[in-house]
């Protein structure tokens, strides 16, 4: 049976200084990593797989909104190049054939976001040079 050693608490350890990696020295800060740093690694790379999988047309769960998107706008172009309608065109070919109908909606909605900006503007004290 062993016995518990009868010794006050104490901490030995090692201090990492260099990183011997495939024949190279690194500095130990190399090793501080973030879990930041790990999200924005991932992050970058599923963009980059993203951009890859759209780029050569393999659609994946990434990168399958961005393709029906895509091909909503294909459908959009075609038909507006012909005679062809479909439910959700009907608003957008009214839009493009009575842009003056939506203009006067749009003015009173684009007046108020500018008078926001401009209160917001006015409200901020003006410094003195």
């Amino acid at each position: 049976r062993l016995e518990e050693p009868k010794c006050c608490a104490s901490v030995v350890g090692l201090k990492l200084e260099k990183l011997y990696d495939s024949g190279r020295l690194v500095e130990a800060s190399a090793l501080d990593i973030t879990e930041d740093d790990i999200i924005n690694i991932v992050k970058t790379g599923v963009t980059n797989l993203n951009a890859v999988s759209l780029s050569i047309g393999f659609p994946t769960t990434l990168s399958i909104n961005h393709s029906l998107l895509g091909a909503f706008k294909n459908c959009v172009s075609l038909a507006l190049g012909t005679d062809t309608t479909f439910k959700e065109m009907q608003g957008i070919k009214e839009r493009l054939e009575n842009p003056e109908l939506f203009a006067a909606v749009a003015a009173p909605a684009a007046s108020a976001a500018s008078a926001a900006e401009s209160s917001a503007a006015a409200a901020q004290p003006r410094s003195q040079t």
